[in-house]
């Protein structure tokens, strides 16, 4: 058990200092445009039925690929999230959300998808 708790220690520091590097995005119409050339975590607190939009890599990270993180709070179960069709999702299909969710997104070379992947967090995690 021991082992566990340190890795989840570890896994709160890490995410502390992203979180402040992060940038927390605000809605336009319910969209919330992820933009992986400014960042690599994303805030986002979804207070209504929402979508989620990426956008294109700068020519520098589209021959290396990219990595970014979305922290997304769900302020209500009755919540939905669309997402990109350009996601390759780690089970097949988009996640079932919870109240918090860690999803981390890698693009490799020149691909139009996006490998996508989801954890839920506890309320020890910092919020979005």
């Amino acid at each position: 058990m021991a082992f566990v708790d340190t890795i989840n220690s570890l896994k709160k520091k890490m995410l502390q200092n992203s979180l402040e590097r992060s940038i927390t995005v605000t809605p336009s119409n319910n969209t919330f445009t992820i933009n992986p050339n400014k960042a690599a975590l994303f805030l986002v607190n979804v207070a209504a039925n929402s979508t989620i939009a990426i956008s294109t890599l700068n020519s520098d990270y589209t021959s290396t690929g990219s990595v970014f993180s979305i922290l997304l709070t769900l302020g209500s179960d009755s919540y939905t999230v669309s997402w990109p069709i350009n996601i390759n999702w780690a089970d097949g299909e988009a996640p079932d959300l919870s109240y918090k969710n860690l999803i981390t997104f890698t693009k490799f070379d020149n691909s139009s998808n996006w490998c996508g992947g989801s954890i839920v967090v506890d309320d020890e995690f910092p919020s979005a």
